[in-house]
């Protein structure tokens, strides 16, 4: 519950930072710069801490190694043909364009597990009031 504003300011932050890198003036692109740190940190650090609380201790090496290693290898596979592309054409908007429809999409997982603990919460009410009759 206490991750959701974290994830929230994340996505935003990333979405922001490849918004950003459209702009060609130097002081909004100190500012992308800026924002990439952030997000690039808190994101990492906001998964670390989802995953751990989600699958516990026993489970979390494999879980967080196999998502990462998911996304890692898509990255790998989809960098060189985007880079290509970018460097063919000489414009980057196309693939900052992406990035920022990507993480616009990534606002499903916050509201994802907001659903998860509402629903939670709706079936911890009423199992207690079961348990009241």
């Amino acid at each position: 519950e206490t991750l959701l504003p974290g994830f929230l300011l994340v996505n935003t932050l990333g979405v922001f930072t490849y918004a950003t890198l459209l702009a060609k003036q130097d002081s909004v692109l100190y500012l992308s710069f800026l924002a990439f740190g952030c997000f690039r940190a808190w994101n990492y650090s906001l998964i670390t801490t989802y995953v751990q609380g989600v699958f516990g201790g026993e489970s979390f090496g494999r879980v967080y190694g196999i998502g990462i290693g998911v996304f890692a290898i898509a990255s790998a596979a989809l960098q060189y043909p985007t880079m290509a592309l970018a460097m063919d054409t000489g414009d980057f908007a196309p693939l900052d364009l992406a990035m920022v429809g990507v993480g616009v999409a990534m606002f499903g997982f916050p509201a994802f597990v907001y659903h998860r603990l509402a629903s939670g919460k709706k079936l911890l009410s009423s199992s207690s009031a079961m348990n009241a009759v």
